[in-house]
């Protein structure tokens, strides 16, 4: 445990001893509250479907931007097999990273907690479906970060990690479009979907929480991570 704590201090500080961390926090909650305000102008509604409507697209770019230095940069510099050098558990290392990648982005979404705070204080929210829906986006966001850390252990290069990174996301995104699914058999098209986070997502922002869509998340999580397991390892 005491490693673990001493990796995370380091991992989450090196999103705050720099300003990077800063910019990419300040543009991700720019970009949700323009789009937001900017949506319930044109529609003349202001409703938190719209908000988690977008917000698998833009959590895309931000978790994609946010873990791709994680790995790569400590291959590119040697630092990675400095620690797994040390007595200390590759496993360790890994959850440690993948912990700070989540708490960095958790702050992110966190913050955005004022939009319905705002709307609150205009109208009456239903407070059960919006812990929903913060729930179903922080699921979301995990799995993005294994997806990213996954990449990030496949290159020395943090540009590279970055496009691989947004690259894959959005594989499994578009899957759950019905673009896609239109183009295929009844079977494949039922497969292809529900290997997509985004209709788990969907499922859970409406404010309905099953046990399906929670393990899928969990489970999609618990692949990328065994797989950047093997990769730290290899």
């Amino acid at each position: 445990m005491r490693a673990f704590l001493a990796l995370f201090k380091k991992d989450i500080r090196g999103y705050f001893d720099q300003p990077t961390g800063y910019i990419i926090l300040v543009i991700f909650l720019g970009v949700v509250s323009y789009l937001f305000f900017d949506t319930a102008l044109v529609t003349g509604e202001a409703s938190l479907r719209a908000l988690f409507g977008l917000m698998p697209w833009l959590l895309t770019v931000f978790v994609a931007a946010s873990t791709m230095r994680l790995v790569a940069e400590e291959q590119r510099d040697g630092t990675l097999e400095i620690v797994l050098t040390q007595p200390v558990r590759a496993w360790t290392v890994l959850m440690a990273k993948f912990m700070a990648a989540f708490a960095f982005a958790g702050v992110g979404i966190l913050a955005t907690v004022g939009i319905p705070i705002a709307l609150m204080t205009a109208g009456n929210l239903d407070d059960g479906a919006v812990i929903a829906q913060y729930f179903g986006t922080l699921l979301l966001t995990a799995s993005f970060v294994s997806i990213g850390l996954f990449t990030s252990s496949l290159t020395r290069n943090q540009v590279v990690a970055f496009i691989l990174g947004i690259s894959l996301i959005m594989l499994f995104m578009l899957a759950g479009l019905p673009i896609i699914t239109l183009a295929l058999p009844t079977t494949a098209a039922v497969l292809v979907q529900d290997l997509s986070p985004l209709t788990h997502f969907d499922e859970i922002s409406r404010g309905v929480l099953e046990l399906r869509d929670i393990l899928y998340f969990v489970a999609l999580v618990a692949t990328f991570l065994l797989a950047t397991f093997f990769m730290i390892r290899g």
